[in-house]
């Protein structure tokens, strides 16, 4: 399938502008202020444009699970558990994983759903551990990526090699997909390292991950959708040496 590239803006009311605010302030300041590390939101009004993308490129038998890295107060986690296509659950299982203690336990307590897990922990480890099976978690996964080492304070040379392994991690699995959301100047994760590591852009929009304030500034938040072709070989691992 071709890339498809929707150069639309992204459309609220005040009332959801308002609601933004309110997001910004319990996820980045009301955290500092219980000595808890800031989170970086997902705004609600995204999460139904990341699940239409999803939909668009997901393909086969619903053995996908959601991931979530860098999931903070675990925002995204219910909203994707009850997801739907065709009347089916878009997604199996969904699984966040957060560095932050006291950031995990919040997002713990704010989910009683089984199908729904939070890991406290490096993602990038994780997703090598996950990755290292014949298939993740019993099937396929889509991978959920905005902007989690924000305030990380890596170069860009760390930021290349970390993103990198987990890339490479990740490409052993045909299908995969890679749901990246960056920063409106900035990206983590540069497009020329997913081209190199043999992903695929299916999607691409624009949202607006900052609410009022990206309508404020008239810039907003590059949403793309990275795959692993299907037709793609596991790259195959050196012998050592004698």
């Amino acid at each position: 399938m071709a890339s498809t590239t929707t150069s639309a803006l992204p459309s609220s009311t005040f009332k959801e502008d308002v609601k933004s605010i309110g997001t910004w302030f319990y996820n980045l300041f009301l955290p500092t202020l219980q000595g808890r590390a800031a989170c970086k939101p997902t705004m609600h009004t995204v999460i139904p444009t990341i699940t239409e993308e999803l939909k668009q490129v997901m393909e086969g038998k619903s053995d996908w699970t959601f991931v979530d890295l860098g999931c903070g107060q675990g925002a995204m986690l219910q909203p994707m558990r009850d997801a739907t296509k065709d009347g089916k659950p878009l997604f199996k299982q969904c699984v966040g994983v957060e560095l932050d203690p006291g950031t995990h336990r919040v997002a713990v307590a704010a989910h009683d759903d089984p199908a729904i897990e939070v890991v406290c922990g490096d993602m990038f480890p994780f997703v090598e551990e996950i990755c290292s099976k014949k298939k993740i978690y019993g099937g396929r996964a889509a991978f959920y990526i905005y902007e989690p080492l924000w305030m990380a304070g890596k170069t860009e040379a760390e930021l290349d090699e970390l993103y990198g392994g987990l890339l490479d991690a990740i490409s052993n699995h045909p299908g995969a997909i890679i749901v990246y959301c960056s920063a409106d100047a900035f990206r983590e994760m540069k497009t020329s390292l997913l081209e190199a590591k043999g992903f695929e852009l299916k999607r691409a929009v624009r949202v607006a991950q900052n609410g009022a304030f990206n309508k404020i500034r008239g810039v907003y938040n590059p949403l793309e959708l990275w795959q692993v072709p299907y037709n793609s070989e596991p790259p195959k691992k050196k012998r050592r040496s004698a």
